[in-house]
């Protein structure tokens, strides 16, 4: 089974590592660098959820279209 994965992608501000939150599930506060353990705030924006829903959709048919045709 295909399945797409949108990610929010920060960077570090402890230590420049790359973080990548899945944006399409329920995106938190902030998440916590595994290398230094800082606290990254996710700075939400108030078109987030349009965007979510949008990419949501799209997101599906693709993984439809993708599964559909996949052997199994």
């Amino acid at each position: 089974m295909i399945r797409v994965r949108v990610d929010w992608q920060s960077q570090c501000p402890g230590c420049g590592t790359q973080l990548a939150v899945d944006f399409l599930e329920n995106l938190p506060d902030s998440t916590i660098c595994p290398w230094c353990g800082h606290v990254c705030a996710i700075g939400h924006q108030p078109d987030y959820d349009q965007i979510r829903s949008t990419l949501r959709k799209a997101a599906r048919e693709l993984e439809d279209q993708a599964n559909a045709k996949a052997p199994v």
